[in-house]
């Protein structure tokens, strides 16, 4: 791979860490339900999230779902525990639609409390202060982030 190529992966990295973290910053806590669409949006500020991750990886997302690139980055096996509820939960709602009779439908209304979707902000924030540090590391040298891999 070429010098230029893996520039072009680590500004794409960039790019979704800093959706990732724009979501965290601006997601609703100030309410007292989530709707379809705040649903929409946070799990997409994860897939955001994993995505740089891959990208930071040098590899491209690949067509396995949300969980499959998840399970395929070079993160330390506790790392890849804490958050794999966070990236299924994420995975699903996009792939599935929140639509009745869906498992992201019942995820989001079912099983779900407002309480429930404060954590999962708490999560993807979580999650993108990870991505930012691992970001850091590969981009400016940083040290490297506990819980990464060197690829």
């Amino acid at each position: 791979m070429s010098n230029e190529q893996w520039l072009k992966r680590l500004r794409f990295g960039d790019h979704h860490a800093n959706k990732a973290r724009a979501t965290w910053e601006t997601a609703p806590t100030m309410v007292n339900t989530f709707t379809t669409g705040h649903v929409l949006g946070l799990a997409q500020g994860g897939e955001h999230a994993v995505k740089a991750l891959v990208y930071y990886a040098n590899r491209q997302p690949g067509r396995h779902g949300l969980v499959g690139m998840w399970n395929a980055l070079p993160v330390e096996p506790d790392i890849r525990q804490r958050f794999a509820s966070f990236v299924h939960r994420c995975g699903a709602v996009p792939a599935q639609g929140p639509y009745p009779e869906t498992e992201a439908f019942r995820l989001h209304t079912k099983e779900r409390t407002v309480q429930d979707w404060f954590r999962f902000i708490q999560r993807g924030a979580e999650l993108t202060d990870f991505v930012l540090r691992v970001g850091a590391h590969v981009r400016d040298g940083a040290p490297t982030s506990t819980g990464w891999r060197r690829t």
